[in-house]
């Protein structure tokens, strides 16, 4: 099937060398997050897919478990682009912060406030996400699937939104890429 080589610092995937060379600086290399970006923007860009075929089919169709197939979906992409953001600002870059925050309040938003603080109405955690997300406070859960958005409470989220964060994402990998494969890091046969 293929092989993925990122070398531990000190080593590379050329030289084949033996004795570990530590450089002075022990921050860890945008290389080593390589792996986990390159998943997670593929996660997301299946998740998208997947998504855009259920809202055609549900156009015609008008089906609950398509809708509950849907959120699936969106739970899962969330999940997918919160991790991504965070590993491209472990890179250093932040200049998609304001989308890194949106992700990640979403994914949170869902994960722990709607899985895990349901019914939790005390919960200040949940409670400042609510306000964020504009969340009418009637509801424990407002989400809405099109094809072309999603929202939840007063907040929409664009695909074409998420599509072109997942383009300048790729680019931001790929740089990473050349540069560790051009160093002798990163081998992918």
């Amino acid at each position: 099937m293929g092989v993925l080589r990122i070398a531990k610092q000190g080593f590379d995937v050329i030289k084949n060398n033996k004795e570990r060379n530590l450089p002075k600086n022990t921050e860890t290399p945008v290389r080593m997050y390589l792996p986990m970006m390159m998943i997670f923007s593929k996660g997301a860009k299946k998740q998208i897919q997947r998504y855009n075929e259920l809202t055609a089919l549900d156009k015609k169709v008008r089906n609950p478990d398509v809708l509950m197939e849907c959120l699936h979906e969106i739970f899962t992409m969330f999940e997918d682009l919160s991790t991504l953001g965070k590993y491209i600002q472990k890179c250093g870059d932040d200049t998609k912060k304001e989308q890194h925050n949106l992700w990640l309040l979403v994914r949170n938003h869902i994960k722990h406030d709607i899985r895990e603080a349901f019914d939790r109405e005390d919960n200040e955690k949940k409670n400042k996400a609510a306000r964020k997300l504009k969340l009418d406070p009637r509801f424990q859960m407002d989400m809405e699937c099109a094809a072309d958005f999603i929202r939840l409470g007063g907040t929409t989220v664009t695909i074409k939104e998420i599509n072109d964060y997942l383009k300048w994402a790729d680019i931001f990998i790929e740089n990473i890429k050349k540069e560790a494969v051009k160093n002798g890091f990163l081998r992918i046969e």
